[in-house]
C-alpha cells in the first residue's frame, strides 16, 4: 500500500496528565511542540486522526487514551499550532501519548488500534549493526 507523506508532523508533548505524571513531569501551561520527519508515517494517516487509541505490547494493553483525557483539546491545538506555523493540506498533528510507555525489545509485537478504524501491528527487530 502506498502511504501519502505529510508535509510535516507536529507532535504535542505531555498532552495527557497521566503520561506526564508517570515520567515525573508537570503538565505544561501551553502546548509543547516538536517536529517529526514525514518518514515516520508507517500507516495510512487518513484512517488514523479518531478519538480513541489503544496500544498493546505482546497482546497486553499498555495504553488506552481518549481525546477527552487530553490537556489541550484538538481545536485548541490546531489554533495554537496555527499561531506558530502555517498548517498546510496533509500536515499532521500528533496529539500526545497516554500513560503506559516503556521499553521495547527485539521480538516484541506492538499493536495500535483505533476502534472502528483498524489495527496496525508492528514487529520489533534489532537494529542491524
Amino acid at each position: 500500500m502506498s502511504v501519502a507523506r505529510p508535509g510535516k508532523i507536529i507532535g504535542i508533548g505531555r498532552n495527557y496528565r497521566d503520561h506526564a505524571a508517570e515520567l515525573g513531569n508537570a503538565v505544561p501551561a501551553k502546548p509543547l511542540l516538536f517536529l517529526k520527519p514525514a518518514s515516520a508515517v508507517i500507516g495510512d494517516p487518513h484512517r488514523l486522526d479518531r478519538l480513541e487509541v489503544l496500544c498493546r505490547l505482546n497482546g497486553v494493553e499498555r495504553q488506552h487514551g481518549r481525546a477527552r483525557d487530553m490537556v489541550f483539546s484538538i481545536p485548541a491545538l490546531v489554533a495554537y499550532v496555527s499561531q506558530v506555523m502555517t498548517l498546510e493540506r496533509g500536515d499532521l498533528i500528533a496529539t500526545g501519548t497516554p500513560a503506559g510507555v516503556g521499553p521495547l525489545r527485539a521480538g516484541d509485537v506492538v499493536e495500535v488500534e483505533i476502534p472502528g478504524v483498524g489495527l496496525l501491528s508492528n514487529p520489533v527487530t534489532a537494529e542491524a549493526g
